[in-house]
């Protein structure tokens, strides 16, 4: 095997990188263009990204997070508006 080859998937280079907009607003970048939005500080904070919107919630410092989807409800046919 060459010396530049690769022998698991996991030795493949990737980018990804965060860009701090804002203070609580991070957009994050990855190879494939922008992957998605965080709105937050740490210990708690909200991703939206293709993949959906997440709650993020955790105690800084400890190693201990919880991470859910967020999903919608649906509006009954009877409540939307006209």
């Amino acid at each position: 095997m060459d010396a530049g080859q690769a022998s698991a998937k996991g030795e493949e280079m990737h980018f990804k990188k965060k860009i701090k907009i804002i203070p609580g607003v991070t957009i994050n970048i990855t190879e494939n263009g922008i992957n998605s939005a965080t709105i937050g500080q740490k210990g708690l904070s909200v991703n939206i990204g293709k993949k959906g919107t997440y709650l993020n919630t955790g105690i800084p410092g400890t190693g201990l997070y919880n991470r859910e989807k967020l999903r919608m409800k649906d509006v009954p046919e009877n409540d939307k508006e006209k």
